[in-house]
């Protein structure tokens, strides 16, 4: 993978956690793993994958009104030239995308900030789950240098489908 493509995984680091503000609530997201695996080349055409170019994956527990929701971004090149990202949120929906086949990223101002480099996802792009549950996701807005910017949930019979954004990244700092 190039540094370009690496670029989807700079937001995170482990430990780091990140605040997403409601009209309502505040989420926060830690981020519980880190993998890039980019040096593999020689094993992968060990065992007969010789389109394998490298992958990276980022972890994360999302904590929801009590719930503990899973987040994954996996990045990987298969060809040399198709970047594959998914996200996965929650396991409860799933999204993918090709970097190959988007034109460009989209420019979006989200809370007064210009962005300029937005994968933004809506149920068009989602492959949702067999099981509807609380907290289907509707649409997000992944940054490729900043990382998830806003996302809104499905509203259910219980709850509203409430937008959240980023509110501000608390990087993680050892004792």
């Amino acid at each position: 993978m190039s540094d370009d493509d690496l670029v989807w995984m700079s937001p995170y680091e482990y430990g780091d956690t990140v605040l997403y503000k409601s009209s309502s609530c505040v989420d926060s997201l830690v981020i519980t793993e880190k993998h890039i695996y980019n040096d593999y080349e020689y094993l992968a055409s060990e065992i007969g994958q010789t389109e394998f170019n490298g992958t990276a994956v980022i972890y994360g527990k999302m904590c929801h009104y009590g719930d503990s929701l899973n987040i994954l971004l996996l990045t990987q090149k298969t060809d040399g030239v198709t970047l594959e990202t998914h996200i996965r949120f929650s396991q409860r929906s799933y999204t993918k995308f090709w970097q190959d086949e988007v034109d460009h990223l989209d420019s979006r101002r989200v809370n007064g900030v210009v962005y300029n480099d937005l994968a933004c996802i809506d149920s068009v792009d989602l492959e949702w789950s067999r099981i509807m549950r609380p907290y289907n996701i509707k649409s997000m807005i992944w940054s490729k240098s900043k990382g998830l910017i806003q996302y809104e949930y499905l509203p259910t019979d219980s709850t509203q489908g409430d937008v959240y954004t980023y509110y501000k990244k608390l990087p993680y700092k050892p004792k």
